[in-house]
């Protein structure tokens, strides 16, 4: 079975982490994608506090969003 590497993004359309596709036994060449999920890598770079983020057309760079931190007891 042959399998490649495709980029899940959250509702945000930030990188969410990646996973292996499958090709549709029915049709090669064709790649069964998980909803919320491209085959277009994103940049290799990324600087501190930036997060690749999908647009829907392309990776662009966003501001990190912060850590919340809670109170504890």
């Amino acid at each position: 079975m042959t399998t490649r590497t495709v980029y899940l993004i959250d509702a945000a359309g930030l990188l969410a982490g990646t996973l292996e596709a499958e090709e549709s036994p029915m049709q090669p060449g064709t790649w069964l994608l998980p909803a919320g999920a491209i085959d277009t890598p994103p940049p290799a770079d990324v600087p501190a506090g930036r997060v690749p983020r999908w647009n829907g057309a392309a990776w662009t760079l966003a501001t990190a969003p912060r850590k919340s931190t809670s109170a504890g007891s």
